[in-house]
């Protein structure tokens, strides 16, 4: 749980709540505000509540969305059971709709994982032993479902318009086309190495992209579902 917890110490960090389903949320944001408060409580609310009503309830009486606004580019969320920790710059440029819809996308799905990684986790993971390293082939499934399903529960609670949705699918396409990681490694095998290098660029092409990769295969398998349930119901 200590390892777990999250922990921002500063005498100007600006603080916001709202309640869904019984379980408090709070809004921590250090850094300058460049957009309008009450419109950013209000997609918050939305896809909170769109989340925990197809989940059926939340695995928290609290949560807790830390964000450090920062002066320079930057992109970056970490989940932890109880919250996230979310770094996104330039703050400034939040007054504009794309990156806004960048701070809304990644909220989305670090609370998506409150439930897809923090509660649903691979078996490689458990128990906890922080004496050595820990290996698994699912970050795939721990990050590219989190990362369609992030951005599909935007569109579900209409943060996000069709458009836009669309938008980040056309992204995500446009990602893969450039990387032919698919060459020399498949998604098992990209999630093994991911667990090992993290996030550095590495050799160019040598791995696929979990998140994207795995975003894509999601978003087919949803559809594959969609008309699986069409002709079932035509049946």
């Amino acid at each position: 749980m200590l390892v777990d917890s999250t922990l921002l110490a500063s005498n100007n960090v600006q603080h916001w709540t709202y309640v869904s389903t019984g379980s408090l949320f709070h809004i921590w944001i250090q850094g300058t505000i460049h957009f309008d408060i009450k419109a950013f409580l209000d997609n918050f609310q939305k896809f909170t509540d769109t989340q925990i009503k197809d989940f059926g309830e939340f695995p928290e009486s609290q949560y807790h969305f830390i964000f450090q606004l920062l002066p320079y580019k930057h992109y970056h969320g970490v989940e932890h059971q109880k919250g996230t920790v979310i770094t996104l710059g330039p703050a400034k440029d939040l007054v504009e709709n794309l990156k806004m819809e960048d701070l809304l996308g990644v909220s989305s799905h670090e609370l998506y994982h409150a439930w897809n990684v923090c509660r649903i986790r691979p078996k490689e993971l458990l128990p906890y032993d922080f004496s050595k390293e820990t290996y698994t082939q699912a970050g795939w499934l721990l990050e590219g479902i989190t990362t369609y399903m992030g951005d599909l529960y935007l569109l579900k609670s209409g943060v996000y318009s069709l458009e836009v949705f669309l938008k980040q699918i056309e992204s995500t396409l446009q990602r893969e086309v450039n990387n032919l990681g698919w060459k020399n490694q498949n998604i098992l095998e990209s999630s093994f190495d991911l667990w090992l290098d993290g996030y550095q660029p590495g050799i160019p092409d040598r791995k696929v992209n979990i998140y994207t990769h795995g975003s894509l295969i999601c978003f087919c398998l949803d559809l594959l579902l969609i008309e699986g349930e069409a002709v079932f119901l035509k049946s």
